[in-house]
């Protein structure tokens, strides 16, 4: 048993072209005590081909069982030999040009038969179709052929919020438009903790959004690492800087204390420009014992 999915098909009937298929076909019988033939009726999804079938058998009648096969049956089989169901003539139809009336004899039994079109043009998937000779059902019995639904409007989507105030109200917004009926209650509801959590990890996605477009550019980049890569596209290397303290040794004569503050320079002059200064933190005990320390070397 095929599964055919009724979207799918829906919607390339609607793409059909240049090209035509059967839509559904109706079986009715002459109203004698016993026929000897039927009238299939049938429906295509547009008029496309058609003339030139009619045409075409019309100038050999041979043709009609050619290009509409019938196959199946389990008594009285569907066939092109003698005494098998087959196509014998086909007319068209006086109101509804996407409309042909097979006439077929015999009248086959209560099984399924399998009506094919054989011609040019023709999608595949809509070039047979199944039918019966059962008394009472040569109506329609399939449902009723609706075209696909169109496809449903993006949601409106507000690209101004940036922060968790705005994010919260877009999905109140989109809630009491996707939900009818729904209102925002209890806080404590989950669905109130859903829309703040999401609104949260919005905001905090937002923020980043925002850091990473000021660091792309060298007015806005607030961080020494973007700065150095900005530098860097000019082929220009910042240099990483060095310490603003360091260690100072000294040689006193005497044990003393040196007062916070004290004043040493590496230059010429403490007021030359050109000279680096640097200023004890702390009050300091100094010693001459500890001019030269030797190093541990014996034992």
């Amino acid at each position: 048993m095929t599964i055919k999915n009724q979207e799918a098909l829906n919607d390339r009937a609607n793409k059909l072209g240049a090209f035509n298929g059967i839509r559904l076909v109706l079986v009715s019988l002459s109203p004698t005590v016993n026929p000897t033939e039927a009238i299939l009726s049938v429906y295509f999804y547009n008029n496309k081909q058609l003339n030139n079938i009619v045409s075409e058998i019309a100038a050999n009648p041979a043709r009609a069982k050619a290009i509409f096969p019938i196959t199946g049956g389990h008594r009285i089989l569907g066939g092109s030999l003698t005494g098998e169901v087959q196509v014998f003539a086909v007319a068209t139809d006086a109101e509804d040009n996407t409309i042909l009336h097979l006439t077929v004899r015999p009248i086959g039994d209560y099984s399924t038969y399998t009506l094919s079109v054989v011609y040019g043009n023709i999608d595949p998937i809509f070039s047979e179709i199944g039918f019966k000779f059962r008394p009472g059902c040569f109506n329609n019995c399939a449902p009723d052929w609706d075209a696909a639904p169109k496809p449903k409007s993006n949601p409106a989507i507000d690209y101004l919020a940036k922060d968790y105030d705005s994010f919260r109200h877009t999905l109140f917004a989109w809630m009491t438009n996707r939900v009818p009926g729904w209102q925002p209650t209890s806080e404590a509801d989950l669905d109130q903790v859903l829309i703040s959590l999401f609104s949260v990890a919005a905001d905090e996605l937002s923020d980043y959004q925002d850091r990473v477009m000021n660091e792309a550019y060298l007015a806005t980049a607030r961080k020494r690492v973007s700065l150095a890569r900005h530098a860097r596209l000019m082929d220009y290397h910042i240099h990483q800087g060095n310490q603003a303290n360091t260690w100072l040794v000294l040689q006193v004569s005497n044990a003393h204390d040196l007062i916070k503050g004290f004043v040493v320079w590496a230059g010429e002059d403490f007021l030359d420009a050109t000279s680096v200064v640097f200023i004890t933190r702390q009050k300091q005990a100094v010693d001459p014992l500890l001019n030269q320390m030797s190093l541990y070397t014996w034992s």
